[in-house]
């Protein structure tokens, strides 16, 4: 079986295509999956740089955690699927402890984080779309947004960024976001209502007295003390925490300072000197999928796709994404 591997934590030269990987086993309640494509998060490489959790990281390890392709053997005779169905989903492939993701020809996953392609669906777009979209769309479900609220996402042409731009204005937002000059073309295209350019303008000045009902948070670090300036007192700011912030331990602690904030949030929400403040760790579901795949077939939504390259260009497409200046997602291409 053919799939990338790395055997240490390191650059993305540690990435290499095998032609001998070991093919999966079908556990309980499991499918096998021929994958046609995946796609590379910024999760993907922090577990390969040994950013994310270093102390837990199993070797060899086969990153990646959007799948998208065709269901080859089911564990069950009473599996909701049958071989030869379309299927995509977010396995929990991104923790370090699980050593096969998504960047193989074959993997066997929990069916119950799988849902079936809407026939105009391309394996691309479907690998594009699981990790980045179900974390925008749960949080932005866990801010309750509404129709109608002025909302603040950050970095928004990046892959959640796009997603969240489009699902808070089919929700009915008006959205603001925070990105390059660059970029104000691409993420109106989107639906953002404003830009603002990061390296020019500092937003909390730009809105200082126009404050937001819900912010979402991209980034992390100080833009999160900066982003409470211009918060409604009744509004709510959201954290996004599948983005490798977890504060280190050991020799590794350089980040305690996140942890900080966070617990800090949750206090002054907690005795109400602060805004609602919600943290949101992403986590399969198959329905909401299938609602977002609804949405993309309607033209509501679009998977956004920066480049595809094949498999052997893992490497490539992790120095790409590591430079944080994709709009949207870089997909590769599994299946030959």
């Amino acid at each position: 079986m053919r799939a990338i591997v790395f055997h240490q934590a390191g650059p993305p030269s540690v990435l290499k295509l095998r032609n001998d990987a070991i093919e999966p086993r079908l556990g309980y309640g499991q499918v096998k999956v021929k994958v046609f494509a995946t796609s590379v998060n910024p999760i993907d490489h922090k577990v390969r740089s040994g950013t994310y959790l270093p102390y837990t990281l199993k070797t060899p390890h086969i990153p990646g955690a959007d799948v998208a392709g065709v269901v080859t053997e089911c564990a069950s005779a009473r599996s909701r699927f049958t071989p030869g169905d379309r299927v995509y989903g977010m396995p929990e492939t991104f923790y370090p402890s699980v050593t096969h993701g998504t960047y193989a020809e074959y993997i066997c996953v929990d069916e119950e984080v799988l849902c079936r392609m809407p026939d105009s669906m391309s394996f691309q777009d479907a690998a594009a779309l699981p990790l980045v979209t179900l974390t925008a769309w749960q949080a932005l479900l866990a801010a309750r947004v509404t129709a109608g609220q002025r909302i603040l996402i950050h970095a928004g042409s990046g892959g959640v960024g796009s997603m969240a731009i489009q699902i808070a204005k089919a929700w009915g937002a008006y959205v603001v976001t925070t990105c390059s000059a660059g970029k104000y073309t691409f993420v109106k295209s989107l639906g953002a209502d404003e830009c603002v350019d990061y390296h020019k303008d500092k937003f909390e000045e730009v809105y200082a007295h126009d404050p937001f009902d819900v912010i979402v948070d991209l980034i992390g670090g100080p833009y999160e003390a900066r982003s409470l300036k211009v918060l409604k007192k009744d509004g709510c700011f959201q954290h996004i925490m599948n983005q490798g912030w977890l504060p280190k331990v050991g020799k590794y602690a350089d980040t305690p300072v996140e942890a900080f904030f966070i617990l800090k949030g949750m206090l002054w929400q907690l005795i109400g000197w602060g805004p609602r403040y919600e943290v949101t760790i992403v986590k399969p579901n198959s329905s909401q999928l299938e609602i977002i795949g609804r949405l993309l077939t309607e033209g509501k939504l679009k998977a956004v796709i920066d480049k595809a390259a094949p498999l052997d260009q893992a490497q490539q497409a992790h120095e790409y994404v590591e430079k944080g200046h994709a709009k949207g997602k870089v997909v590769l291409t599994v299946a030959r």
